[in-house]
């Protein structure tokens, strides 16, 4: 029941946060969305910012495991830190394919992306743990994408992550961008050359 009445909370906080930001999102709005009492928020919580740590990590796993629903040993294998053989033993063009199909997932993941992840840098300002927790994630994804592409070059990842990410805070503030355009040149001009 606890496991359950958690990811309750952490779903009505997500809910809320897309709906009201992350100023007006209390623990009474959080628990009104979640359909609990506002007393069981800070039980399992304690604090909205702990909350908020607790939904940041759920958004990320379920990224990841979407990302890798077809390959989860893989997912298994990179978050140990170790590249996945069946990646290793990809060709040029296997790799270039997967790694596109990666990125239709990415940009179809969520349809409220942006309004998370811009609701989350807001509160980084404002919760240190928030802060911290979004410091951590975007590592451990940096060092994923390391892995996927056996590249140790800190810069190469850090262009790709956050070219995926701003190409899609982009897309979704403004659907009408040249995003086919803007994936292909990212495919183009960073994978393949790394590929």
């Amino acid at each position: 029941m606890s496991e359950k009445t958690k990811q309750k909370i952490i779903d009505g906080a997500r809910k809320s946060l897309i709906k009201e930001g992350h100023r007006l999102s209390t623990i009474k709005v959080i628990a009104g969305y979640a359909g609990v009492n506002h007393g069981l928020v800070h039980h399992y919580f304690g604090s909205k910012e702990d909350l908020m740590v607790a939904l940041i990590e759920s958004q990320a796993q379920q990224v990841l495991e979407l990302l890798f629903s077809d390959n989860p040993d893989w997912l298994e294998d990179l978050s140990q830190k170790r590249r996945p053989k069946g990646l290793a033993k990809m060709k040029q063009r296997e790799l270039a394919q997967f790694m596109s199909s990666r990125m239709d997932q990415f940009f179809s993941a969520y349809d409220d992306f942006a309004k998370i992840h811009i609701e989350f840098l807001a509160m980084s300002a404002e919760m240190p743990k928030v802060s911290k927790k979004l410091k951590e994630i975007l590592r451990k994804h940096r060092k994923i994408l390391g892995l996927i592409f056996n590249n140790s070059n800190p810069g190469f990842t850090t262009l790709l992550l956050a070219s995926l990410t701003g190409i899609l805070l982009h897309y979704r503030l403004d659907p009408k961008i040249a995003i086919k355009e803007a994936r292909a040149l990212l495919r183009e001009k960073l994978f393949d050359y790394q590929l």
